[in-house]
């Protein structure tokens, strides 16, 4: 999902006027730069470290550019956002190793036990959809938060967070309305692989890091039954 690379870059010089976006592109053999972001970070990430450079590549494509060698620092969170249960693992992603797991009670279950009576709330409450994501969102917020003090890392090194659940936890996640599952045809918004920015969903990660949910299958069977599948060899 995310991967690093550092680069020791030639400065420019007199007889070496090339652009900053040529001099990395030539480098890292990136073809295009689409982000304006990027852009207007790159000129003092470059020469903080006299143009030793590590390259973030998001699904292949530089979301970022960061001054040193900081391939060591890069890190993701899995999460099963169940309706009792909320569990997260830490991982180093350069070498796949489990670092930490951290779990908690899911904080919306004040608002009900099951997944009907969560999205009963919704329905009839004005903020009900916005209280759903907001308990869901601090409580990953809180999860992180306690990886970085245990594990000595800042938020900012973890760069992907890799969400599963039941189809309903996935809209609620994702501020989605789940209104429509709970009653005949059962239809979800989604049922597709997503990825966001870390922003966008308000997840406190690197800001050019992703925030991914695994696809569910229909309303009642959701990510997490996927990610048993896959985990488990048995669609072989």
């Amino acid at each position: 999902v995310v991967t690093k690379k550092f680069l020791q870059l030639n400065p420019p010089a007199l007889n070496d006027q090339a652009s900053d976006i040529e001099r990395v592109t030539a480098c890292s053999g990136d073809k295009v730069i689409n982000s304006i972001q990027l852009l207007r970070e790159l000129p003092d990430a470059l020469r903080q470290e006299n143009f030793k450079t590590t390259f973030v590549y998001g699904d292949g494509e530089l979301v970022s550019v960061e001054p040193g060698d900081t391939t060591q620092r890069l890190y993701g969170v899995a999460v099963d956002v169940g309706t009792t249960t909320v569990a997260g693992y830490l991982y180093d992603l350069n070498t796949g190793k489990k670092l930490d797991v951290y779990s908690v009670l899911n904080p919306q279950r004040k608002f009900g036990a099951d997944v009907l009576s969560r999205v009963d709330h919704t329905a009839k409450s004005d903020s009900g959809q916005k209280d759903m994501n907001n308990a869901i969102i601090e409580c990953i917020n809180l999860m992180i938060e306690r990886f970085t003090e245990r594990n000595s890392i800042t938020n900012t090194d973890i760069y992907a967070v890799v969400f599963v659940g039941n189809t309903v936890m996935m809209h609620f996640l994702l501020n989605l309305t789940a209104k429509n599952i709970a009653v005949s045809p059962f239809i979800p918004v989604t049922t597709q692989l997503c990825k966001f920015s870390a922003g966008e969903i308000g997840v406190n990660i690197n800001k050019k890091g992703h925030v991914i949910t695994f696809p569910c299958i229909s309303g009642y069977v959701g990510a997490d039954t996927v990610a048993a599948v896959l985990s488990s060899g048995m669609y072989e």
